[in-house]
């Protein structure tokens, strides 16, 4: 701890946060679990070569090295603050806070894997209730934009205002439901994505918790990331196979017939598929750090989700790769496939999130916890 900042950990989930000295005492959210935590108004006092001072234990005890609590030398964590205690830091699959940080695919996936074994059943729950909500959603607010359409243009054509008048209002209306649509659609993509990110990244830090599916903190970044991100694929994914259509039927050189509809069918497939899979490769840490990253506020997450790998390129486009690719499979069977490769995707992100953030904690020490909750 330095002279004006508080270093202590989350008691539930065994985060490290740090906090200016004038805020001991106060109360705020944990960005990662979601729970109240307490800035601590002392810290521990350390020798030269960073022991704590006056520490005696009996034998079969162990004294925490981030609070100073006593505890049983079978305990796995401390009980007061989470510290990992004794030989976590070796376990293979990377679950413990002190892991490994290398992102390999190799390594990514075998402790992905194993997680998946352990954590499967609450997992494929998670999945299958964010996928029926979100669907419960989407099908609600398309009946209802619809309604309004229709229900509009009926209101005119009654009152008299049919042909022209009604043509124009039903144009409005089909326009304004369609924002609120896509904009409704984002809203809940975003809380979605969150919350399955959440409790895959639980699953690697800790117990997962349903719960968590309904934790959302870093919702409203989210909102604006996944706004901008569809805003740009769209146009990138879309604007070329508006192109190619525009040139068959001008006459524009590229054939007609049936191979200008199969190449049409083609631009309208695989150019959309090729940008929203390279926007995946490159962007996918985002959800992970509006969830886990209160310090980096409006869209600045995409931004540091290009920053994230810090020389570790490689793993981080195999990684995206890997996760794009087993989503993919899983819709091939009517989307069924995704309850089996949705969790296993989920933990390979989160896994290779996790190490890239225990590297960079490791380098740069604990971020600055925000006591006043301001994003």
């Amino acid at each position: 701890m330095s002279d004006d900042r508080i270093e202590f950990r989350c008691e539930t989930c065994g985060k490290r946060l740090r906090a200016p000295a004038t805020r001991a005492g106060a109360e705020t959210d944990c960005p990662q679990c979601g729970d109240r935590v307490r800035v601590p108004t002392a810290a521990p006092q350390r020798a030269a070569d960073g022991e704590l001072l006056g520490t005696f234990t009996a034998p079969g005890e162990v004294r925490c090295p981030v609070c100073g609590e006593i505890a049983s030398g079978d305990d796995a964590a401390c009980p007061s603050c989470g510290e990992l205690l004794g030989g976590m830091g070796d376990d293979p699959t990377g679950m413990g806070r002190g892991g490994p940080t290398e992102v390999t695919l190799g390594s990514v996936w075998h402790a992905a894997v194993e997680s998946w074994k352990e954590h499967f059943g609450l997992l494929l729950a998670g999945v299958l209730l964010a996928g029926l909500i979100f669907f419960a959603v989407v099908f609600s607010l398309y009946i209802g934009v619809a309604m309004l359409v229709f229900g509009g243009f009926a209101v005119a054509a009654g009152a008299g205002g049919g042909g022209e008048g009604a043509g124009v209002l039903m144009a409005v209306l089909a326009i304004f439901g369609g924002l609120m649509f896509s904009g409704a659609v984002v809203a809940a993509n975003s809380w979605m994505t969150l919350g399955l990110a959440g409790l895959h990244l639980e699953a690697v830090r800790s117990r997962p918790d349903l719960a968590t599916l309904f934790k959302s903190p870093g919702f409203w970044r989210m909102m604006l990331c996944g706004l901008l991100l569809g805003f740009f694929g769209t146009i990138l994914a879309y604007l070329p196979a508006i192109g190619i259509i525009a040139l068959i039927g001008g006459g524009g050189g590229l054939g007609g017939g049936g191979g200008g509809e199969a190449l049409a069918m083609a631009a309208f497939y695989l150019v959309p598929t090729a940008v929203f899979g390279g926007l995946f490769l490159l962007f996918w840490p985002v959800p992970f750090l509006c969830l886990d990253r209160p310090d980096i506020g409006h869209v600045r997450p995409l931004w540091a989700a290009i920053q994230l790998p810090a020389g570790s390129w490689g793993g981080h486009l195999a990684v995206g790769a890997a996760a794009y690719g087993l989503l993919f499979i899983g819709t091939l069977f009517c989307y069924v496939g995704l309850l089996v490769t949705a969790p296993l995707a989920g933990l390979l992100l989160a896994h290779a999130y996790d190490r890239f953030d225990r590297a960079e904690t490791d380098a740069h020490g604990p971020r600055m916890l925000d006591p006043e909750g301001v994003i």
